[in-house]
């Protein structure tokens, strides 16, 4: 029978313990350092416009507040009593006789030139107190009474001596045991109804609350930690006819922002400021529509998201808790893309895309693509778009501007030779993409009435060298880093329905990405809009109208098979030779106890013919 340890119980909790201490500690101690040594950043400023940006970040992940943050000082108080825990049952492990070992001398509590007279007076004494009969049901004092008259056994016999000396044990060299890692202590009946609370209150109170608790928050979110809430209000609030103007308003009912955004009595100056904001942007109509909804959570979210968007200034206060609601904006666009492609519509997924755009760059729906650039303003994009260079077209946008050489990049001379090189910088960092789509259905030549048709999407970043990855998004006023993506979506522009969609998140110089649909169930020619659109860039977005042949499958070519193949297709399986072998062998059987059963009756038959023989010479013996 299997018996509680002490020492491997020791080991165990020692274990597990270890799983949870040493990461915990070496995350808060690289926290600590950080909070009194400020680190550089994850990328280091590319502009004088993301300096701001960086040293903002720098400051939100350093400093004293950090160490004084609900989830670290709840890491300290798990870590103060783990570490209190590992030292004891460490110094538990080290003070447990059966870890150090088998030692007379120390169970007897005598030296090595202690007499034989005193070991043996000593033997008495210890075997008095720890007898069984005087210690009833007590685990422990029956282990020490054993190992006190092993212990007086292998200091007064010289074969036992001689066996501790040399395996550790008077008893000489001893199998090894298997035990439950669990203390001993456990066992004793004073402890039984201590350790039957404690399982009653862990079984019924702690997990199950745990398990309420997990549940209670789980049930809330769904995929990419966005809140069924807020799956139901862009339900709501989406449809075919959405438009531009109301993306800020369907994002800042977002049930993740309802806290954040819910008007505080104690802040009247915050109020005062979002009312004031909210009169600038309604008098400027082209930048804040009437709202739909009045309820003071969304226009308070919704008045910081135009703000954003216009660039207008706010106070530390209210500016800190837009960038808590941009943060999260990416994963909660991406819920609203998916709502609006599961119901086909493709203008409300065009200008979800666009508004995520808009939301990285801080500009809206009249700004000018180029202002994307740093120290451009209004008036250096106008000179851009109107000056051209004599045998080229006008620049239009950001997207043909990049593609021009240094020298030709006009609109630069007001800027100083440093504001200049941060221009050209910006353009080497941002996506100079070229698109090539490819369709077919894969091992066919021809596309088929309800094939399954592939179409691949080759993005190629022309100005990223082979081997090197993208950078982050150059997007000074959006407030953290982010990794630019791409949205492939295949849809029909006339009918304004799409019909799949992908997104490229690779960060390589050419990236493939293969969207899938079904070809119509009849034949002729297909036409399709294949839009390529980044999520954080605005002006960079490609259209290529494409089309394919569909053909009926009665032309498809017939293929005959060859004779070789179509004796292979005759010859029996593996599966088939086993089971005809196996019938065969049945039916050798049956006719092998045919066969017997034949021989039985001739047998009887020559008898009864025999008898009958017998019976007739018998009477012609008579006559």
């Amino acid at each position: 029978m299997l018996e509680y340890d002490n020492s491997a119980f020791y080991y165990f909790t020692l274990s597990l313990i270890s799983i949870y201490l040493v990461p915990v500690t070496l995350v808060s101690l690289k926290q600590i350092l950080r909070a009194i040594i400020p680190a550089r950043g994850a990328v280091d400023a590319r502009t004088g416009a993301e300096k701001t940006k960086c040293t903002r970040m720098k400051k939100d992940k350093a400093g004293l507040s950090v160490l004084w943050r609900w989830s670290f000082v709840t890491k300290v108080l798990t870590l103060i009593p783990g570490w209190a825990c590992f030292f004891y049952l460490l110094y538990s492990m080290t003070d447990d006789a059966e870890i150090k070992g088998f030692d007379p001398f120390a169970i007897l509590g005598v030296t090595p030139s202690t007499e034989a007279r005193e070991i043996k007076k000593q033997y008495r004494a210890l075997s008095l107190i720890y007898h069984p009969d005087k210690n009833p049901d007590n685990k422990v004092a029956e282990d020490m009474f054993m190992k006190i008259a092993k212990a007086y056994e292998a200091l007064t016999d010289q074969t036992a001596m001689d066996n501790w000396r040399k395996f550790g044990n008077p008893d000489g060299k001893q199998p090894m045991e298997v035990s439950i890692a669990l203390p001993t202590f456990l066992l004793e009946k004073e402890h039984h109804n201590t350790i039957l609370i404690i399982y009653l209150i862990a079984m019924v109170v702690i997990i199950p609350s745990i398990v309420a608790m997990w549940y209670a928050r789980s049930k809330k979110y769904g995929e990419k930690n966005v809140m069924y809430d807020s799956y139901a209000w862009y339900n709501h609030m989406l449809s075919d006819s959405s438009v531009m103007k109301n993306m800020p308003e369907v994002l800042a009912g977002s049930a993740e922002f309802r806290a954040l955004n819910t008007p505080d009595k104690d802040r009247p100056m915050e109020t005062k400021e979002v009312a004031k904001l909210y009169r600038q942007l309604y008098r400027e109509s082209t930048l804040m529509p009437k709202p739909k909804y009045d309820h003071p959570v969304i226009q308070k979210g919704a008045v910081q998201v135009f703000a954003h968007l216009a660039q207008k200034p706010m106070s530390p206060e209210l500016k800190k808790n837009l960038d808590t609601m941009l943060i999260k904006t990416p994963d909660l666009i991406e819920a609203m893309i998916e709502l609006a492609c599961s119901r086909r519509w493709l203008n409300t997924t065009i200008y979800v895309i666009n508004f995520s755009q808009y939301i990285h760059q801080g500009l809206w729906l009249s700004d000018n693509t180029l202002l994307q650039l740093p120290h451009i303003g209004e008036a250096e994009a106008r000179t851009i778009c109107t000056t051209s260079v004599p045998g080229k077209p006008a620049v239009k946008g950001i997207a043909q501007y990049i593609k021009l050489p240094r020298e030709e990049r006009k609109g630069l001379d007001e800027l100083t030779p440093e504001q200049q090189e941060e221009v050209h910088r910006v353009c080497s960092i941002i996506p100079d993409v070229t698109v090539q789509v490819d369709i077919f259905v894969e091992d066919e030549s021809e596309i088929a009435e309800n094939d399954l048709v592939t179409i691949k999407v080759t993005l190629t970043r022309n100005n990223v060298e082979d081997g090197s990855k993208v950078p982050p998004v150059y997007a000074p006023k959006y407030p953290v880093f982010a990794d630019e993506g791409w949205w492939v979506l295949v849809g029909d522009i006339n009918r304004k329905t799409i019909f799949s969609f992908e997104r490229i998140a690779d960060n390589g110089r050419v990236v493939s990405k293969e969207v899938k649909m079904m070809a119509p169930n009849k034949p002729g020619t297909v036409k399709l809009d294949v839009f390529v659109k980044s999520d954080s860039y605005v002006g960079l977005d490609q259209e290529h109208a494409v089309k394919f042949e569909v053909v009926s499958a009665a032309n498809l070519p017939q293929y005959e098979p060859h004779p070789d193949d179509l004796e292979l297709d005759n010859e029996p399986t593996l599966f088939e030779q086993v089971m005809q072998a196996y019938d065969d062998e049945t039916d050798s059987e049956d006719e092998d106890g045919g066969a017997q059963k034949t021989i039985g009756d001739g047998e009887e038959g020559d008898s009864s013919g025999s008898g009958s023989d017998s019976e007739d010479e018998s009477d012609e013996e008579d006559d």
